[in-house]
């Protein structure tokens, strides 16, 4: 490998059996790895499938620092979902970074690495029509540009079909204080459509709403998702400015249902 590696892995179980398939983790290149780790059904050996290739070129010049949300589609296709901005140098106006979204359907790695002009820019389109991705072979996803100097310095999260991601745009820089504007963004996951207002009968008649909110001063927090005992979730983000930002989201409560269940005896 040329370049750092800032930021966590995440590793993901894609066919439910308990262990781990596929590990994702981005580098200050803009690269983001693929590392295959799953059993081989086979020839019945562990690690005759194993390899590590670049899912996805980020041409050097949108570094991430932080750890990558996936999600699995209902063909049970991993999507990677990463933000890029310079954690060293987050006063910077000059740079215009990405949110992405890329899904590995490849399974035999042969068409690694992706790159940009792989995705559909959907910076200037809001929609929930996922059919521009599926309609040419070259579309593995989509992404969002940020506006200049603003820059995601956290890891996103996915919960209910929707990706929750936090971006911070400076503003002056006086004494040891940054000034500046956070964001909460909220988008469907397979077409980066705008969800902050988001329901069931939105998503079927394809009625965005917008992508973001503003969320107070400072830098962002990643954004924590919590599940009350009723089923009602919602997403919170603290600010380097002292506030807290939390409200409720959509959540499929339908689709909750029991992973467990232990009886302790004394």
């Amino acid at each position: 490998m040329t370049w750092g590696l800032a930021a966590s892995p995440t590793a993901v179980d894609i066919d439910y059996d308990g262990f781990i398939d596929k590990v994702y983790l981005g580098d200050l290149g803009g690269n983001m790895w693929a590392f295959n780790v799953s059993f081989n059904e086979a020839t019945k050996k562990s690690n005759s499938l194993w390899s590590g290739r670049v899912l996805y070129d980020g041409t050097k010049s949108h570094p991430i620092y932080y750890q990558p949300a996936v999600a699995l589609d209902k063909k049970g296709i991993p999507w990677v979902f990463w933000g890029t901005g310079d954690r060293e140098d987050p006063t910077s106006k000059t740079s215009q970074e990405r949110f992405i979204a890329v899904k590995d359907d490849d399974d035999d790695s042969s068409g690694y690495p992706y790159k940009e002009n792989n995705l559909t820019n959907v910076t200037t389109t809001n929609t929930f029509d996922p059919d521009p991705l599926d309609k040419g072979t070259d579309n593995k996803g989509w992404y969002i540009a940020m506006e200049q100097g603003e820059k995601v310095l956290s890891r996103p999260a996915v919960f209910s079909g929707l990706v929750y991601f936090t971006t911070f745009t400076p503003g002056e820089t006086k004494d040891c204080k940054v000034a500046g504007g956070p964001r909460l963004y909220m988008v469907e996951f397979r077409s980066g459509g705008g969800a902050t207002q988001f329901s069931n009968a939105a998503y079927l008649a394809n009625t965005t709403s917008a992508r973001y909110v503003q969320i107070g001063s400072g830098v962002p927090s990643s954004p924590v998702i919590s599940v009350a005992s009723k089923g009602n979730a919602s997403v919170s983000a603290g600010t380097t400015g002292g506030g807290v930002y939390s409200r409720v989201i959509y959540s499929q409560g339908t689709n909750k249902q029991i992973l467990y269940w232990r009886e302790v005896t004394p």
